[in-house]
Parts: structure tokens; sequence; C-alpha cells
């Protein structure tokens, strides 16, 4: 479910899905913090450093509310600290809930030759 605030709290606690081979569900929960939260973005370090693979997409869990508070957009390594910029989760409901109806594909990603 997603998070309906307009942002979460810098200092709030989160949950991310870990993808891994190793959990019979698929992925382990690594916690981090939200250091910086504005409308368009939050910023989340996560607590242990861990192996950045093909994530963009995957949910940011409050654990304050239990909620999706964002996707991940991006993510990177600052000198063993993980770090991940998030899509909010608000801006992704105000789009569902606008009935965008079908986009073609070259919209989104910015190529003429892109299929319908």
């Amino acid at each position: 479910m997603l998070d309906e605030r307009e942002r979460p709290d810098v200092g709030e606690r989160v949950w991310f899905p870990n993808k891994t081979w190793d959990d019979r569900l698929g992925h382990v929960f690594v916690t981090g913090t939200v250091e910086e939260a504005i409308k368009e973005y939050s910023y989340v370090k996560l607590d242990e450093e861990i192996a950045l693979q093909s994530q963009s997409g995957s949910p940011i869990i409050s654990q304050k509310t239990g909620k999706v508070i964002g996707t991940l957009s991006r993510g990177g390594n600052e000198e063993g600290v993980i770090f991940f910029i998030l899509c909010p989760a608000k801006e992704i409901a105000n789009i569902i809930a606008s009935d965008p109806g079908v986009v073609p594909l070259k919209e989104p990603v910015g190529k003429s030759d892109a299929p319908e």
C-alpha cells in the first residue's frame, strides 16, 4: 500500500527488501533512515553495505506506517555507505489517480523508434 503523506519524516526508519537467492522469500529486509525528504524525492541511507543489483522500482517501506514511502529511483555507494534516492509514493498515487490511460512507450522512454 502506498503511503499517502506528502513525504516521510526526516529520521524515519525504513525497510528495504534486498534481493537474495539465499532466502526462500527471495529477499531479506535491510534497515535504513530517511536523511532528506522533499516533495520531489527522498534520500535514504542504509544501515549496512549491500551489493546494488537491478533494483530500480523496489519499494522502500516505512517502519512507522508499514506503507511504501517511495520506490528506488537511484542508488549508490559513498565510502561504504549505501544511499537511495526515491520516487515519492504520493506522486505515484497521484499519477494512478489521474488515470492517464494508455501511454505510447516512446513518450516515457523518449525514443521515437520505440514500439507503440
